[in-house]
């Protein structure tokens, strides 16, 4: 099933809308289900506990989402994220991530590892860290630890992330509601 990516305008809208696509996903897990899980956790046990509860809970969810777009990349054998290109033009030497992610990435693959872990997710950090030879091969025995390892960082940092945010924002709240007292 392996297609060879097509170049021009075609290329940047078949790229755009694979991102868009992927970011109304990453919008809908993130932010809607990741934020609500957090704030039913932390009212229900507590800030500490809630955040735990929600990291347990979200962790192995996260991963097993990552690895169903892991299969649908691998079994389409195509680069409509545009990962193999990224990472053909890291081989090359090319300056293909621009700023300081960029340079973290293209430094070693244990930057590439922790900076694609806060901002991307699993399937992103196995898929851009895996030899361009086994692009689509699935995920070897020895990538599994990446995928879980990111997995687990990238969860930790969004279950602190909401957190932080959630208890800020009930304060604000509640400081708000003493100040102005109940409508």
């Amino acid at each position: 099933m392996s297609r060879q990516p097509r170049n021009g305008w075609f290329r940047l809208l078949e790229l755009l809308s694979a991102h868009t696509l992927i970011k109304v996903g990453e919008f809908a897990f993130d932010t809607v289900l990741y934020a609500t899980v957090v704030y039913l956790c932390a009212s229900a046990w507590g800030p500490l506990w809630g955040s735990l509860y929600a990291f347990l809970i979200m962790t192995p969810l996260s991963i097993a989402v990552c690895y169903i777009y892991l299969r649908i990349y691998d079994w389409l054998s195509y680069d409509w994220l545009g990962i193999e290109a990224l990472k053909r033009a890291k081989a090359s030497g090319s300056q293909s991530f621009p700023g300081w992610k960029g340079t973290l990435i293209r430094k070693s693959d244990w930057f590439a590892f922790l900076a694609l872990s806060l901002h991307a997710d699993p399937f992103f950090t196995v898929a851009y860290l895996r030899p361009c030879t086994d692009a689509y091969a699935g995920i070897r025995k020895s990538e599994w630890l990446i995928f879980i390892g990111s997995g687990i960082i990238s969860n930790a940092y969004w279950t602190l992330r909401w957190t932080v945010l959630i208890e800020v924002g009930v304060w604000a709240w509640k400081q708000m509601h003493h100040v102005f007292g109940a409508a």
